[in-house]
């Protein structure tokens, strides 16, 4: 897979997605169309920010961590945060990038997981294009907030 600017920098925020995820004890993420990134936590969806997701940007962040000859419907992967699976489903119509830790894959020393009132201090940056991606450098695009403003 060639990676191009724009595909390295979904590669990179999915990586802190992936991480948050971890930190929070969560067993899946969804990548929908529509909507914020979202984790599965003790058996609840909480929205990761609200910056809503274009088909684009989900086929952007599955091409970005996809391995060369990898199959949508079910590919692994890893990145600094560890391995995971991962699967592009179609649900009502739009494209879901579903991941999951790997079966194998260490559980992580998780922190105590957020309270189900708690805020997540992630938002995807809205749709930058690789250029203002590049001109803003990588610190601003894709630093986190001290907490998150408003209600998951």
């Amino acid at each position: 897979m060639t990676v191009t600017a724009g595909s390295s920098a979904h590669a990179l925020q999915l990586e802190k997605v992936l991480k948050l995820a971890l930190e929070n004890a969560a067993t899946e993420v969804r990548l929908g169309v529509g909507g914020p990134p979202r984790l599965l936590i003790d058996g609840q969806w909480r929205p990761l920010g609200k910056n809503t997701l274009t088909d684009d940007d989900v086929v952007a962040y599955m091409t970005a961590v996809m391995p060369a000859g990898g199959q949508p419907s079910g590919f692994t992967f890893r990145n600094a945060a560890g391995t995971f699976a991962a699967a592009l489903l179609e649900q009502s119509g739009s494209r879901v990038l579903r991941i999951q830790p790997a079966a194998d894959a260490p559980a992580p020393a998780a922190a105590a997981p957020a309270a189900a009132d708690g805020p997540l201090e992630l938002d995807v940056a809205a749709h930058d294009s690789p250029e203002e991606t590049a001109e803003a450098g990588s610190a601003d695009v894709y630093a986190m907030p001290t907490a998150a403003v408003g209600t998951v």
